[in-house]
Formats: C-alpha cells, structure tokens, sequence
C-alpha cells in the first residue's frame, strides 16, 4: 500500500467513528481496545494509524456534546499515559547559560549550555531549539502534552540549569514571568483566540553571525513587548485554564538564607532542589564542591521552617569516597535529624570528557565503580528510603556516547526495583507506592500517621493508603516548625505538601471516582487542621501554588503575604 496517497481526512473520519463506538462500551484493558480498534479498522478496510488521531477525535466528540467525558476511555489512546499518572503535567523548562560560581571537578562546562548540562540530553535539547525563551519552552510542552491526550490543566513547573539563585534577579522574573503568561494563554493560542505572544518571538531577529552564548543570549535577553507585571501575571493564572500549581528551582545551599527564601517566595516557589552531593565533608573538599555539611544543615532547616518541599541531589562513586561511605550515606541522612529530605535524586557520578574529573581519571587516579559494586551500592541505598521521601530519580539522563567511564546502564531503577522485590525488600519510597492508575477501593482506604523530628521541629507525615495493596493515594506534609522567621508564619503550623496521586482531571471536574476527586485532599486538611489545634497552634499556614489557591479559598484560607492562612 501507498501510504503516501493515504487520504488523512479518512483517518480521522474513522477514528471518529471508533471512538463514538467504544464511548459505549468498557474495556478492561488497553489490549481489549486495540482488538476492538482493529476489528473496525479492518471492517473499513483502513490501516492501523497514530494514536494522535483518537485523542484528537476524543476531544473533538467530547467538545460537540456526541460523547460524554471518559477518562477510562481516554487513558487507552494516550501516549506514555504515566507522564500524568502522578496527578499533574510537569513541565522542565532550561535558563540560559550563564557561569555558574561552583568549581566541581565533575560538572561539565559547555558553552551552550546552562553549567552541569549537556547539549545531548532530552531537555537542554528542547531548550536548546526554542532558544531558551521561556514562554516557547513551556508552550510547545504543554501543546505536545495537549494532542497526546494529557490533561494539562494543573502544571508543575521544575526550572533547571545551573544555580538558580546565581542568577540576575531581573532575569528571574522575566523568565517565571513568561512561563506563566505562556499558561495563561495556552488555551486561547491552541483554539484560535487573539495573542501577541507567539507572533512576537517569531519576529525576535536572530543574530545568525553569533555562536554559542553569545548568541543564545543575544535572543533570550531582548525584551519581549507589551509587558504584564508579575502580580498581574500571577493573578491571571489564579483561575488561569493552565495553572501553576507549583514550581520547583535548583540552587546551592551555600545560597540559601533568609533573604533568599523571602525571594523565592515572592516568585512562587514551592519546592527546592539543593546538589548535597555526599555526607562526607572530605570527600566535598577533594571535589572542590565549595561548601561543608553545616552549610547544608543550614539550608534545610530555613527551608522546611519556611514550607518548602526539599530535594537533596546525592551522588555516590565520588574522588575520595569509599564503598562502605556510600552504602551508609542515605541512610545517614534519615537517621540524623538534621537532613531528613522529602525527596531524593541518586546520580551515581560519571566521568564527562573536558572535566577535571576526566583528567584525574586519565591520569589514573580515579577510577569509578563496575556495574556490580554499584548496584550493590544503589540497593543498600535504596533500602534506607523510609516511605515518607520519593526518590525521583535514579542516574542522570545522560546518553552513553557522552560518558567517558562509570555506568551507561539506562534502566537502572528498574533493575534495582527487581532486585530488591528478589531479596524480599521491596522499595518503600513513595514512587513505589504511588496508586497511579491502579484501582483502589476506598474500603480498603485507612488513614496513616507517621512522626518524625526534622531540623529542630517535627513533621508528621499523613496519608491515606491502600493498607490491603501496599498502594499511596494520598499524602500531606505537616510541619510544627522549630523557628519562624516570616511574620505571616509565627504562631502557625504548616503545610508543605499535599498531593493526590492519580491521572490528571481538569480543574473542577469529577470523574468516575477518580483518585484526585474522592476527597481526599480535603479530607487531609482536615486533619492536619485538627492536629495542629490538639498542639495548641492558633493558625495553620500552606506553602500553596500559585494555581492552587483557589481551592484553599474554598476551605476557608486567606492569602497572607504568599502564604494561604488560616485562623484557628
């Protein structure tokens, strides 16, 4: 068959056609409804075709009332449906390069790229094609995302590259800034209404005689016309189509002090990522990373005590660590109250060609793990997670081609979740027993409270579980702090997190019983509420979004500062 002569307006014709016949029936699984597709496929003697074109008649028939909304139905003729599974859209957006003030003997440097990044990952080439415009980053995400069928309505937003808060502050906020008013518009740009933004940046000139930084620079650092301000911005997204639910930022916590922590509050950041490395201060002098532990201690503390969700990058296999370090190192972390992170990234270190690492390793003096000794590393590590902190991610999204020497093993997690399912110990963490799309059966749903002591305060950690099926539905971070430096937090418990896990549902909609709409998350509050009246708190504050502030005004908070508060 000539796929070329292949008539597209018949594709679609037929997909609508499979759609409206499988709105009106249940399939169990993704198998029974390619079987059904196929069968009708074959019937109108048409080809097996993209799955792009389901979703897009999906939301053409939902749109002209012919079929009623079926997240089931919907969940099948998705592209990489796990993307969302957690319960909203990310979306990673890049800076600019700019010099970074760390001197890591493992950080690759190149000019076209933020400092630690390398032009051949997925992201940085993203970035790297939309020029690091902000606005464009987020928009051809969020499209992508929008025509294989995800929900997008809630965002959370992780900006990377570099040291966040090394940054000029006029370029932070221009560049939040944009990929707010790039949310905020998304839904009007995709269905034909008016905006000047696209047709701005395509009139940006590019100056084609520059290269590299220079030039990268010369486009991302023009000002775009018609500027919003920052609060008119955020007020917009508040009941935006495409919200901001959170944004996450890496720095060094070096950088973090309280007039840091007052500025990315100003900014709407809700979670932190810090490089922690190791918990070894020698081993952070042989690196030159630049910074001791107590630097560290430092940082977690003013950050929990201020809401933030807290991410520690941890990298075993460094020059001067040991087998028996890095095996205990995790561990150690949740052992000491000091650090006690919410979430883990395990970048077992790698030797990148042009770094000073690559030297030392050529030269003989550093010479990383084989696949064995790591793996017996990463699963001792992986066995000191306790159920209240997510690992994220486990190794760099790095392609083989631009390691020199350590591990190029891509399915890393995978293998180690096997393994240790082998031993008899399963993994813990929370992305182990996120419920995803699983069914869960409220009956089986049981309330569970787990305490600890963190940075001079105590957290107790809530969730609502799965108890029969070992299966996380949902969880909220509540911290009695042990000092307040912001004035609209004195004399108030926080709410650092609250999350539903799930397949993403629009603001506002109910779906069958999906996870995310079963009141959960109300419920949660609720308690967190009443523990902290029985401690004596007269007031409870949350950490929230930008886009989620609405629904803490639905129970009852008002925005203090950047805080939504409530009065007990």
């Amino acid at each position: 068959m000539d796929f070329a002569k292949i008539d597209l307006e018949d594709h679609q014709k037929l997909a609508r056609l499979i759609m409206e016949k499988a709105a009106e029936m249940s399939f169990k699984k993704r198998g029974d409804f390619e079987k059904f597709r196929n069968s009708l496929i074959k019937e109108h003697r048409g080809v097996v075709f993209h799955n792009l074109y389901f979703v897009k008649a999906y939301n053409d028939l939902v749109r002209e009332g012919k079929i009623r909304p079926n997240l089931n139905l919907l969940k099948l003729v998705q592209k990489r449906a796990i993307r969302t599974m957690s319960g909203v859209a990310p979306v990673t957006v890049l800076t600019k390069p700019f010099p970074c003030p760390g001197r890591c003997v493992y950080c690759p440097t190149d000019v076209r790229m933020p400092k630690s990044y390398l032009p051949s990952q997925p992201a940085a080439q993203r970035a790297f094609r939309q020029r690091f415009n902000p606005y464009t980053q987020v928009f051809v995400r969020l499209k992508a995302l929008h025509i294989t069928g995800h929900e997008v309505s809630k965002v959370e937003l992780r900006v990377i590259g570099g040291t966040w808060s090394s940054y000029p502050k006029k370029y932070q906020t221009w560049f939040l800034k944009q990929c707010l008013i790039a949310m905020n518009e998304f839904h009007r740009q995709i269905s034909g209404g008016k905006t000047d933004r696209m047709q701005d940046i395509v009139e940006e000139q590019i100056v084609e005689s520059s290269h590299g930084i220079d030039r990268v620079n010369t486009v991302i650092l023009r000002p775009l016309k018609a500027q919003k301000s920052w609060s008119a911005v955020v007020m917009e997204n508040e009941t935006a189509s495409v919200r901001c639910i959170g944004i996450n930022i890496e720095t060094r916590p070096d950088f973090i002090n309280e007039n840091e922590i007052g500025r990315l509050r100003t900014l709407g950041v809700t979670k932190v990522e810090i490089g922690v490395q190791t918990t070894d201060d020698a081993v952070q002098r042989m690196t030159k990373r630049g910074h001791d532990l107590a630097c560290v201690r430092r940082a977690t503390a003013l950050l929990k005590d201020a809401g933030f969700k807290l991410s520690y990058h941890m990298m075993p296999n460094l020059p001067g660590s040991t087998v028996e370090l890095d095996k205990k190192m995790i561990g150690q972390l949740f052992k000491n109250g000091d650090y006690q992170p919410d979430y883990l990234k395990i970048y077992p270190c790698m030797v990148i060609p042009g770094t000073e690492l690559s030297k030392s390793f050529r030269r003989g003096e550093y010479k990383p793990y084989d696949d064995k000794t790591l793996e017996d590393v990463l699963i001792e590590e992986m066995r000191s997670v306790p159920e209240w902190c997510r690992v994220d991610r486990v190794a760099r999204d790095v392609p083989a081609a631009d390691i020199e020497a350590g591990s190029t093993t891509s399915n890393i997690r995978q293998i180690l979740e096997k393994k240790l399912r082998g031993l008899g110990m399963p993994c813990r963490d929370i992305r182990a027993r996120e419920v995803m799309a699983d069914d869960v059966d409220p009956a089986n749903v049981e309330l569970v409270v787990r305490k600890y002591a963190a940075s001079g305060g105590e957290e107790i950690f809530l969730s609502f579980e799965d108890v029969e099926n070992d299966k996380l539905v949902a969880l909220l971070r509540l911290r009695f702090p042990g000092k307040t430096f912001l004035n609209e937090l004195r004399g108030a418990a926080l709410v650092r997190e609250i999350h539903v896990y799930g397949c993403q549902i629009a603001v506002g909609e109910r779906q069958n019983g999906e996870k995310q709409h079963l009141g959960w998350g109300t419920r949660l509050m609720k308690e967190a509420e009443r523990l902290a009246r029985q401690t004596g708190y007269e007031k409870i504050a949350v950490i929230s979004g930008i886009g989620t502030r609405q629904y803490y005004k639905k129970l009852g908070y008002v925005l203090s500062g950047t805080y939504m508060v409530k009065n007990m």
